[in-house]
């Protein structure tokens, strides 16, 4: 009797020791997938928000239409990026800028767990883009839980290569490539890079004015 207690005992513990294990696995398994789809759904977001930047040719500052990078150290890095649109994209249903021209700016910012995130905030297209601007700028919301990081670069039709840096802030790119980090699944593990390369149909409209612009000066 006692050995039949002890065999099924030494059993049971090695049943419930596989089945712990696995339900963790499993666990895991969800929260890096559904980290996945989160980055999917940022990624996506971020292409078609590009796609839709806009340019007004008759607007007397094109400064205000241009898009602007800022390049950030770090690993995954940091950066931030902004342009005018009119996508939906990341926009709240009950937001105040939820139709028409706005600038809206990605960046990565802390939740409030402490937790890396991607974050945009929104603001009216016309207000003036300032270092010296006292105004509050806007509170972000949250546009994906598990994107560690964020990074851009622009494509350089002359010298046929991917930068990050574009000082034509007059102007938008004709090409540009975004990559999201999403959360590893394990602490200790590398974020998993989503990158979509976007073209941005009013580009050559602005690079082209902004040439002719030059040669009138």
């Amino acid at each position: 009797m006692l050995l039949a207690v002890a065999i099924f005992a030494g059993c049971a513990a090695a049943v419930y020791a596989t089945f712990s294990t696995t339900l963790r696995a499993w666990r895991r398994g969800g929260d890096a997938l559904g980290g996945l789809r989160r980055g999917e759904v940022a990624i996506e977001g971020l292409a078609r928000a590009l796609r839709s930047a806009a340019y007004v040719k008759r607007d007397a500052q094109p400064w205000i239409f241009g898009f602007r990078l800022e390049a950030a150290d770090g690993d995954p890095p940091e950066d931030r990026i902004g342009w005018v649109t009119a996508s939906s994209a990341f926009m709240p249903p009950d937001a105040a800028r939820a139709h028409g021209l706005r600038r809206i700016e990605f960046f990565i910012d802390r939740d409030a767990e402490g937790e890396a995130a991607l974050y945009v905030r929104a603001r009216p297209y016309l207000e003036v883009l300032r270092e010296d601007d006292a105004r509050e700028p806007p509170e972000p919301w949250l546009a994906a839980r598990h994107v560690q990081g964020l990074e851009c670069r622009v494509w350089n039709a002359e010298e046929k290569s991917w930068e990050d840096v574009w000082e034509n802030t007059n102007a938008l790119p004709e090409r540009v490539s975004v990559t999201v980090y999403v959360a590893p699944r394990d602490a200790g593990g590398e974020p998993t890079a989503l990158t979509r390369v976007v073209e941005i149909p009013l580009a050559r409209l602005s690079i082209q004015r902004g040439r002719r612009e030059t040669r009138t000066r």
